[in-house]
């Protein structure tokens, strides 16, 4: 029964392998003396080593240099020992960043009992810690306790009269001494415990003299401790409870972070069981041997009709089957993962899908069956082709921008340049480097900008408008100008920028002048 137990303990975490990475948690696999074996692609880039650097007994100099030694003390007390691994310790990545990590892990054991490998996964309780950090400063008075973990002390008659408190009892209430001792134990408890702290101590008598209970307390502030108290009963000759001995501490922080874990724990479960992915397991033969509802959604099949079926049975499109199997079977030949894409068409659901497909291995460290994941691809897919046609078209407006022959500017609300072609510059007699962020008034005058101010305007009022005329430019002297301004607008449909075209008629309107003076 305990290896049964073991193997499905073995197979659980294996399947869950994927899972990890794919909801941000690290998985690791170590030999029975602590080598590493496997470590989840989403760890190793997230720490940016390569699993060469890692491997082996190379995953010891991520430690924290001070942690380590309590670390590799307490690791190495499981593996003499086979307990469950839980401990708390930072890692560092190879650019030296610092993260707080939960790691767990359990024994895997053959049939003569021997440990054959340890599996486990980790989670980052960096945000944690900061809150735990937080909870601190914000409660100063407890730091004390919180920082030298005194424990308190204190004994109380059967009506709950303190008649004694140590130091620590003190600084935890905030009291002195002669302020507590005649005071009410219980004047500080969360009204809805005090009934389990009552009924908890009716039970203490001469032959069971012991008591504990967790409770909660309010602290001045109005905040909620927990405490973790310890009762002793003292009877008298006679057998009657006289006084009560108590040593409490504040586990108010690992209370805090307990939660935390089982909310973790929760909402990775969660997730797990509602992926909207497509889930399956194969087998070395080929066969389903698990399929989620996602998977048999997007198949068109139901469980009894996937389950311990060849991949064949599913009557994909042959190029589909083709290239699942192909990978498949590399995965068992190699050990290591594929990932590949492909196109659904009806009746089947329509679209592209990545599939990932990950080895899971049995207790020789052989792939034993292969799960995958698909996602589907499709919108991506639009995407990717939309955003190739938008980066075509800009390709084509670029070059028409580039090489026009007229002066093109594009105007922000603070009327400054934001763009300008090569010909508006060359115009000016400035390069574009100069022109841009400058406002318009400083390149083309004054004069000259409050003659084309009312046209920008209207621009941003998302109107177009024409307009000519002889302007004084500072560089290039009189010029005869037509132009034209229209808006500019963002993805949102606001008006964000104001474009203005130039045309130099000079050499046209100075002819023409020439000619009327004949």
């Amino acid at each position: 029964m305990i290896d049964e137990n073991q193997t499905a303990t073995q197979k659980d975490l294996e399947s869950c392998q994927f899972l990890t990475e794919h909801f941000s948690l690290g998985m690791w696999t170590t030999s029975p003396e602590g080598e590493l074996l496997y470590l989840s692609d989403f760890y190793i880039k997230k720490l940016g080593f390569s699993f060469s650097e890692l491997k082996n007994n190379g995953w010891i100099k991520m430690i924290h240099p001070d942690d380590r030694e309590n670390t590799m003390y307490e690791w190495k007390r499981c593996m003499d020992s086979g307990i469950p691994w839980e401990h708390e310790h930072r890692i560092i990545d190879k650019k030296g960043g610092i993260y707080y990590t939960l790691s767990k892990g359990i024994p895997n054991k053959g049939k003569d009992g021997a440990i054959t490998s340890w599996n486990g996964f980790d989670f980052d309780i960096s945000t944690q810690k900061k809150f735990e950090e937080i909870i601190k400063n914000s409660r100063e008075k407890y730091k004390a306790v919180v920082d030298s973990q005194s424990e308190l002390l204190c004994r109380f008659t059967p009506d709950n009269k303190l008649t004694f408190v140590n130091d620590a009892y003190c600084r935890y209430h905030g009291k002195k001494r002669v302020d507590l001792i005649g005071s009410k134990n219980n004047a500080s408890m969360h009204k809805e415990d005090i009934s389990l702290k009552e009924s908890a101590l009716k039970k203490l008598s001469p032959s069971n003299n012991e008591v504990s209970l967790i409770y909660r307390t309010i602290s001045a502030d109005g905040s909620i401790r927990w405490q973790d108290w310890n009762f002793r009963g003292i009877f008298d000759s006679e057998g009657i409870l006289t006084e009560i001995q108590a040593v409490g501490q504040d586990i108010t922080e690992r209370k805090q972070a307990e939660e935390i874990i089982r909310k973790s724990e929760e909402a990775f479960r969660a997730l797990a069981e509602n992926a909207p992915d497509l889930i399956f397991r194969i087998d070395r033969n080929l066969k389903f041997v698990y399929a989620n509802s996602k998977t048999m959604q997007a198949f068109n099949v139901s469980s009894e009709t996937i389950l311990d079926q060849h991949l064949s049975k599913l009557g994909l499109p042959e190029v589909v089957e083709s290239i699942m199997e192909e990978a498949i079977e590399k995965v068992f030949a190699t050990g290591e993962g594929e990932t590949v894409e492909f196109e659904m068409l009806p009746p089947f659901n329509e679209g592209f899908f990545e599939l990932n497909f990950v080895p899971e291995y049995d207790t020789n460290k052989k792939t034993r069956t292969v799960l995958g994941i698909a996602r589907d691809l499709t919108k991506r897919k639009q995407m990717e082709e939309a955003l190739e046609k938008a980066n075509h078209s800009l390709m084509i407006y670029s070059r028409i921008f580039e090489g026009s022959q007229n002066q093109v500017a594009v105007i922000d609300r603070k009327f400054a340049y934001r763009i300008v072609n090569p010909m508006y510059a060359k115009m000016k007699k400035i390069i574009a480097e100069q022109i841009v962020g400058k406002p318009i008034e400083q390149v083309i005058g004054t004069d000259s900008f409050q003659r084309i101010k009312p046209s920008l305007e209207k621009a941003f009022q998302r109107e177009s408008s024409l307009g000519e005329g002889w302007f004084n430019y500072p560089y290039i002297g009189r010029r005869y100008i037509e132009y034209n301004c229209f808006p500019l607008y963002n993805n949102r449909g606001q008006v964000q920028y104001a474009a203005i075209i130039m045309i130099d008629r000079t050499e046209k309107e100075e002819a023409k002048e020439e000619l009327y003076r004949i």
